[in-house]
């Protein structure tokens, strides 16, 4: 538990840093934008999985503006829910379709650590994308937020 609980303040963080590295460039990549709104588009529609719904498609577009309100929700209801979750329910299997149509179920700890991984993943195209656009991203390292966090 508190593993997860130190990724998502992990998560939160890089988030935060990837935001203001595509506030701060001359000109974001729309596709680097587009990146990132996936990034939060697949928190949420994590959550909803978990909550037995969903309505997000994993490439809906964003603005940099919708994807900071995105981004606060995001993180404001893993930080809940994480919070009254029981270590033993982590263990607990959630039932989902995926977009193929598909019937899975996975441990609700395995969506967190995927959840992490994958934004990890896109943060880093993300980060090259501003590179080969001019700009110098924020670096999301998980160490630097380790030393930042003592």
């Amino acid at each position: 538990m508190n593993y997860l609980l130190s990724m998502l303040n992990y998560n939160k963080w890089a988030n935060e840093q990837t935001l203001q590295s595509l506030e701060s460039a001359n000109t974001p990549d729309a596709k680097a934008v587009r990146i990132f709104a996936h990034i939060l588009n697949a928190e949420l529609i994590w959550l909803q999985r978990i909550k037995g719904t969903q309505s997000t498609k994993p490439w809906d577009e964003h603005t940099i503006e919708e994807c900071r309100e995105q981004m606060i929700k995001n993180a404001d209801e893993m930080t809940e829910f994480l919070s009254w979750l029981r270590p033993d329910e982590l263990k607990r299997d959630i039932a989902y379709t995926d977009f193929q149509g598909n019937s899975w179920k996975v441990q609700l700890r395995e969506i967190f650590v995927h959840l992490f991984n994958h934004a990890t993943y896109h943060r880093g195209q993300v980060a090259l994308l501003l590179r080969t656009g001019g700009n110098e991203p924020i670096s999301t390292d998980y160490i630097i937020n380790a030393r930042v966090a003592e």
